[in-house]
């Protein structure tokens, strides 16, 4: 009965140690991706990404030693971290290219691309 009880102690422990670095990776993931679209903003950036990366490969291994040992934890360790930055490179990238088509006059719905100019698709004139 005592074994059992301190086993579960120990699991909760070992949760609770989980949640903390999760929330300490994601929260890291966040920041850094905010303060990578900062640097890129200014220029500061340019020829220094490795720097960067490996900032950041540095932090999630610091955090990563509060999870228990194991593969699984390492994977999960940069998915916590990488997932914030991901998302937001996309994000970026889906809004770089929409600016870069409205500055070139191609809008888009159901039927594709088309350029500025040209009459859209399944729209009847006005009568007035």
């Amino acid at each position: 009965m005592a074994q059992s009880q301190r086993e579960d102690v120990e699991m909760g422990d070992r949760n609770r140690r989980v949640i903390a670095a999760a929330l300490g990776l994601v929260s890291f993931g966040a920041a850094y991706s905010y303060l990578i679209n900062y640097v890129e903003r200014t220029g500061e950036i340019e020829g220094k990404s490795s720097l960067f990366v490996a900032l950041g490969t540095f932090v999630t291994l610091v955090i990563r030693q509060v999870m228990p040992a194991g593969f699984v934890y390492d994977l999960l360790a940069f998915a916590f971290s990488g997932t914030p930055m991901i998302l937001n490179q996309l994000e970026n990238h889906r809004r770089d290219r929409a600016r870069a088509r409205r500055r070139m006059g191609v809008w888009h719905n159901s039927s594709g691309p088309h350029m500025a100019g040209q009459k859209k698709p399944g729209t009847r004139p006005q009568n007035f």
